[in-house]
């Protein structure tokens, strides 16, 4: 027995932050159902990191702007456990999928929003995709090594937003099982960054960094490079 059988779980996210929290997800055992527009994720049929997001997922396609289709959307939430998606703040809440209005059908709903910067701040609607999180992170600059400009695309933190927010529904689930009661939870994508980046620290004031790459990319020792 996987460890998340019997949890079902709506998938209502695009290109990578919110599906790959739900491919994992489905990886742990969990029923995964993609909800996708009528005229097809944006990513299908272009790209091979579609295949890689959707994987052990079930699916079925519903127009959101109708009342029939917002209907057939609720009949799921009635029996679904989970949530997620990855819209911009307000964009659920004009499709009718918001916290407030699936919360009131199914008290026991985890509804986890993967956003770019979180639902709150100056930020919060802004458009935003990968690599801008990994830029304003560092992790872009530090490939090109100490004083030398960013070389190539490095990180990928639509990938640690997906952990993160499956770790983060995963608690959830646990918690639910004392309380009986369902949450919003929010596992930004920024909120990733700052984890992967959480080697630079400060000592004495002055900031540090583990193993900085050096300007001519030597690498940190000889064995380092074998």
């Amino acid at each position: 027995m996987h460890p998340l059988e019997g949890i079902t779980v709506l998938d209502f996210g695009f290109y990578l932050a919110g599906p790959v929290t739900a491919r994992l997800l489905a990886d742990l055992g969990a029923r995964v159902i993609k909800v996708e527009e009528t005229s097809g994720d944006p990513r299908r049929g272009i790209a091979a990191t579609f295949l890689f997001v959707q994987r052990g997922k079930q699916d079925i396609a519903i127009n959101l702007k109708t009342d029939e289709g917002r209907r057939i959307v609720y009949q799921l939430v009635e029996r679904a456990d989970v949530v997620v998606h990855n819209m911009r703040v307000g964009v659920a809440e004009r499709l009718g999928i918001d916290y407030e209005t699936l919360q009131a059908i199914n008290p026991r709903l985890i509804y986890c929003h993967n956003a770019g910067f979180g639902s709150q701040g100056p930020g919060a609607r802004d458009p935003v995709m990968e690599p801008l999180h990994s830029a304003l992170a560092g992790f872009l600059h530090l490939t090109g090594g100490r004083d030398n400009p960013p070389l190539r695309y490095l990180s990928n933190m639509d990938l640690g937003c997906g952990l993160n927010g499956a770790l983060t529904i995963v608690m959830a689930l646990y918690e639910r099982t004392r309380s009986g009661l369902g949450q919003y939870v929010e596992a930004p994508q920024n909120g990733a960054s700052m984890v992967c980046s959480s080697d630079t620290y400060f000592v004495n004031g002055l900031k540090s960094r583990h193993l900085d790459l050096d300007h001519d990319q030597m690498g940190h020792g000889p064995l380092n490079r074998l």
